[in-house]
């Protein structure tokens, strides 16, 4: 009689028993380390790409430009704030997150440096203002005659004048002093109007509501060549100069970002822009 055949035995893997899952372990791990590491790539990409400007209303436009010129070249990006200095100023003292203050005028930034909010080491003059009579209408302000703008200043006594506040706006206050060098100040006093700011003055004269303003010329050549209008460059002499200083805010110091960008704003492809929008700079001054 035959014996039935005894079924043979399974052969016995080679693999070390516990070989699976350690490969399964690394795999884990190698995937964590990597999650990790683009986790904290990221977070200091982040933080090194962020800067936060505030900038005086008068510059708004040409920061503009350079911030197209800076983004292009650093890959930063520019997280920008624009008012007049002196709101900008009291924002910064109630713990505003800026990292970097672009003024209008040197008075502020010293007091920021004085008050351990700023660093005095980057103190800088980005750029002079140049201050300017300016009217919508482009036939309003000639070059000479009666339409010279010191002229009209003179012997108009019914239209009125808008101004930038002259306690918060260095434009103002220079606009100020140029009406008191000329004795017409009180000629024009209960015809001045208040702006905010450079920009809302030029507003103010663009919409047709008040005929003249004091505004930088760097506002009038920003705007499109049809609403320029007609301009009168007042001399430097008639007013103080308009320094306009950046500084580096204690809670930029540590930014990678707040470093380019003083690099830059300094640089001489910066420093055309800015005297192509109106300003005077270091080469040109």
């Amino acid at each position: 009689m035959r014996r039935p055949n005894k079924k043979a035995k399974p052969q016995q893997s080679l693999e070390p028993p516990l070989t699976k899952t350690c490969l399964t372990v690394q795999r884990k791990v190698f995937t964590l380390s990597i999650t990790l590491l683009c986790l904290l790539m990221f977070s200091t990409t982040c933080k090194a790409d962020k800067l936060y400007v505030a900038v005086a209303a008068n510059f708004s436009s040409t920061i503009k430009t350079l911030q197209r010129l800076f983004e292009a070249q650093s890959k930063h990006r520019l997280i920008i704030s624009s008012a007049s200095t002196g709101q900008l100023y009291t924002q910064i003292h109630h713990g505003a997150p800026y990292e970097v203050f672009l003024s209008a005028d040197s008075l502020r930034p010293e007091k920021l440096i004085t008050d351990k909010l700023a660093e005095k080491e980057s103190s800088y003059i980005y750029a002079w203002g140049q201050l300017a009579l300016w009217s919508a209408d482009r036939h309003k302000i000639t070059t000479e005659g009666e339409g010279k703008g010191e002229h009209l200043l003179k012997t108009d006594t019914l239209s009125r004048l808008v101004i930038p506040n002259p306690e918060l706006a260095p434009y103002g206050y220079a606009a100020k002093q140029l009406m008191k060098h000329l004795e017409l100040y009180d000629l024009w006093q209960n015809r001045l109007i208040t702006a905010q700011n450079t920009a809302q003055a030029q507003q103010f004269t663009l919409s047709g509501s008040v005929p003249f303003a004091f505004i930088p010329l760097s506002q009038i050549k920003a705007l499109p060549a049809q609403q320029q209008g007609s301009h009168w460059l007042a001399p430097s002499t008639y007013y103080s100069p308009i320094e306009q200083r950046l500084v580096l805010l204690k809670k930029g110091a540590q930014n990678p970002a707040a470093s380019a960008f003083l690099k830059f704003i300094k640089s001489a492809q910066a420093q055309q822009i800015i005297a192509d929008a109106g300003y005077l700079t270091e080469s040109s001054h």
